[in-house]
């Protein structure tokens, strides 16, 4: 090789180089590669009837049952034992005339349950709506409303408990809806339902643009409104993420730890779409100055 092809040769590698560390071109290379993996694996799952994230997270548990899927400061828990406590959540929504298609409400703050109970709804079809918890009055009453959920988990903290009181004649009287506390005596109830797999068919052949979770703008200017994060959307964002985050699934990969409000979702889909894919996660209550770090070094996180 001359000298002057090769320094040719190494002045295009340079300016490759400089042009990909300004620009991003690998990892928008990567983005666009697994937006479209995404698609092709999506609708080879409609095909075949199983266009849900549920299945995907099943196949997961199939992997890794013993493997640790979820720490929180409340428990920590296996990707066999999330999956149990889901199939128990499901067939208490079954019991309590949660059909297919429908929505119910989240008003939880951070904790295992929220993703838990989120699963068990993939299960039969249907999804949450994820209510911001400070929200009070006129502003809870809407959000509630517009979702269309006859049923509501409401977090046992005092305060979310209170807030809701606070409207409780007109959700449970006017509108008709089922407002249940989490509180011991219903963790204990939930516990009496089967672990076994609600009816296949419930999963299946779950529509594209049904909302695998209702999420709600800040209300800024005006009331909060519903926007419906599609089963589709999130089920090419589980590749997306693969392919541009990357991240270590299995025993010995990384573990993604968020602190910020499930009902955002920024931390809600990015935490589980790294759960039902085999990245393990790890939940804090809430921001603390004081107790972030100890929690990262307490759960192992490699990501946050």
């Amino acid at each position: 090789m001359s000298l002057a092809t090769a320094a040719v040769l190494a002045g295009g590698t340079t300016l490759a180089a400089y042009l990909n560390a300004k620009f991003h071109v690998s990892k928008d290379v990567n983005s666009l590669w697994g937006i479209k993996k995404g698609e092709r694996e999506y609708a080879r799952a409609v095909n075949n009837g199983r266009g849900n994230t549920w299945f995907i997270f099943t196949e997961t548990v199939k992997k890794y049952p013993n493997m640790v899927c979820m720490w929180s400061r409340e428990g920590i828990y296996t990707y066999k034992e999330v999956q149990d406590r889901a199939c128990q959540y499901a067939n208490f929504f079954l019991s309590k005339g949660v059909k297919k298609g429908d929505l119910v409400a989240f008003y939880l703050q951070n904790r295992p349950e929220f993703i838990i109970a989120w699963l068990g709804l993939w299960s039969i079809g249907c999804g949450p709506a994820a209510i911001n918890y400070n929200l009070t009055g006129d502003a809870l009453v809407h959000c509630l409303k517009i979702s269309g959920a006859k049923l509501v988990l409401v977090d046992d903290d005092a305060g979310c408990r209170e807030r809701i009181d606070g409207s409780r004649d007109i959700l449970a009287g006017e509108l008709g809806m089922d407002l249940l506390d989490m509180d011991s005596a219903f963790q204990s109830t939930l516990s009496t339902y089967s672990t076994s797999f609600p009816p296949k068919d419930l999963a299946m052949g779950m529509k594209g643009e049904f909302p695998s979770m209702l999420l709600y703008t800040s209300g800024t200017t005006g009331m909060p409104k519903g926007c419906a994060f599609t089963m589709s959307r999130l089920y090419t964002t589980t590749f997306l993420r693969r392919a541009s985050v990357g991240g270590k699934d299995g025993p010995d990969g990384d573990r993604w730890y968020s602190c910020m409000p499930l009902y955002h979702g920024t931390a809600a889909i990015s935490l589980v779409v790294c759960l039902i894919s085999g990245v393990s996660i790890a939940i804090g209550k809430k921001f603390s100055v004081s107790n972030f770090w100890r929690d990262i070094r307490d759960s192992d996180s490699t990501t946050f």
